[in-house]
């Protein structure tokens, strides 16, 4: 019969019975060695190293700025009157500029020129005031809209000073 056994049926029988028998673990002494003791080892939570950072007074100066800005931009009350903002635009590349988007129908129709002037101040002097007079800023009024490009410009603001455009000043047809 070992005739009509092929080769690879012998090399299965004879590695099934090394398995069997063992082959490849380790002698019976020393698996009946009893595991060893399991100690519970505590490592020391320490907080993670500090590098003291330095900063530049320029940076630092910066960065007092950006949150200046951002307290704010925070704190503006939109959709209220005199002047109604619906958004503020500000940009990081140019700070302490700011364009204010409010309402066309309220802002041309409800107001006249001289109202308009005195609602921009208004707004203005707030934005100012909430910039703690750290750096005078810039501002631009423009129509309300989702684009971000600005279409109509309706009053510039430097230095607290109130220039109306020619959009800013014209009074269109109210329905």
């Amino acid at each position: 019969m070992a005739a009509a056994v092929g080769p690879f049926a012998c090399v299965f029988v004879l590695g099934l019975a090394a398995v069997v028998s063992g082959c490849g673990k380790m002698p019976r002494e020393s698996s009946s060695l009893p595991p060893p003791p399991r100690t519970r080892v505590r490592t020391a939570t320490r907080p993670a190293p500090t590098a003291e950072r330095r900063v530049s007074s320029a940076r630092r100066a910066q960065i007092q700025q950006v949150k200046a800005y951002e307290r704010a931009y925070k704190g503006f009350v939109y959709h209220a009157d005199p002047l109604r903002v619906a958004q503020t635009e500000a940009f990081e590349d140019r700070p302490g500029y700011v364009i204010a988007r409010v309402p066309v129908r309220h802002f041309l129709c409800d107001l006249t020129p001289r109202e308009r002037s005195g609602a921009i101040k208004a707004f203005y002097d707030k934005a100012a005031a909430r910039l703690r007079g750290e750096r005078p800023i810039r501002m631009t009024v423009a129509e309300a809209s989702e684009e971000t490009r600005v279409h109509h410009v309706f009053a510039h603001v430097r230095n607290g000073v109130v220039i109306l455009t020619a959009e800013g000043v014209r009074r269109p047809p109210c329905r």
